[in-house]
């Protein structure tokens, strides 16, 4: 078989750009069997086993010598695990308290937050270019979902709350990224401390899942894993901002997920948000191209 080799800029594109709509296509799956999942039980247990199922993963990778999770970036990695380990509990208990689409929008604010702070704490050019479609995803997840803000309830607070959190995890994952920090080290950590958390919120209202609601939360856990890992080396090949507005298009799959599933029909608003989404997306990889 001829081997394929790929120019520094189309293996930047495929490990960069392309690596994190796949990430978001697992994101948008996941939020579904969560949302499916917190039918039964509340969003911290759920959480709890998502998370369960990485730091599980992990540590049986590194016992087998597969992955080195030893590090020397131990103030960084202890802030991505507290910030993303807050902001999927915070997300989880949003899922299972209010609307998917709710939830999951109001979360995907993290992008805007995290170029906010790329720009404030790590001195990030932003362009005009990235400047505009920021804005434009923005819009366009508006126009998808139309949220209701003036009257906005305790799930939406907690999950645009996931969302801010998100900003400054990302920064972080970045940042760790830069210092050449393994995908699976930083996976580690954020599954570590939100472990704990989930567990601490889990327990008054702890339920056993029977077998299929115990291969359910698996399936849900399996695919925050993989989506996670995935955005976390995506975010080694390309810019804050442009991961994140990249990461943005979870909305839209989110959205096809329940025309394909849960029968939702979808309107003209939703089109033209969603149009607006992958516009934005484009338009800020024409902008990362050098």
């Amino acid at each position: 078989m001829k081997k394929i080799n790929l120019s520094e800029r189309e293996k930047k594109f495929v490990l960069g750009p392309l690596q994190m709509l796949v990430s978001s296509i697992l994101f948008a799956t996941m939020n579904y069997t969560a949302k499916l999942a917190s039918e039964d039980f509340s969003g911290s247990e759920v959480a709890f086993f998502r998370l369960l199922f990485g730091v599980v993963t992990v540590l049986m990778l590194s016992l087998a010598g597969v992955v080195n999770i030893s590090s020397s970036n131990k103030r960084l990695l202890v802030a991505r695990g507290v910030f993303g380990g807050s902001a999927v509990l915070l997300l989880f208990i949003g899922i299972a308290n209010g609307t998917l689409t709710n939830s999951v929008v109001l979360n995907n604010t993290h992008p805007i937050f995290a170029a906010l702070i790329a720009i404030l704490v790590l001195k990030e050019k932003i362009t005009a270019k990235m400047t505009i479609s920021i804005l434009i995803a923005w819009v366009g997840i508006i126009v998808l979902v139309r949220p209701d803000m003036s009257s906005i309830n305790y799930a939406d607070m907690l999950s645009l709350a996931s969302g801010v959190l998100g900003g400054f995890a990302i920064v972080s994952v970045r940042q760790l990224r830069k210092r050449n920090e393994s995908a699976w080290t930083i996976f580690f950590y954020f599954c570590s401390f939100g472990l704990i958390a989930s567990l601490i919120f889990a327990i008054p209202t702890w339920k056993w899942p029977n077998p299929m609601q115990y291969a359910l939360l698996l399936i849900t856990g399996f695919l925050g894993m993989l989506a996670q890992v995935m955005m976390t080396s995506a975010y080694k090949y390309c810019k804050a901002a442009v991961g994140g507005v990249l990461s943005m298009s979870t909305c839209v799959f989110t959205a096809l997920l329940g025309i394909l599933f849960l029968n939702e029909a979808l309107s003209v608003h939703e089109v033209i948000g969603a149009a607006l989404i992958v516009s934005s997306s484009v338009l800020i990889l024409v902008a990362d191209k050098g």
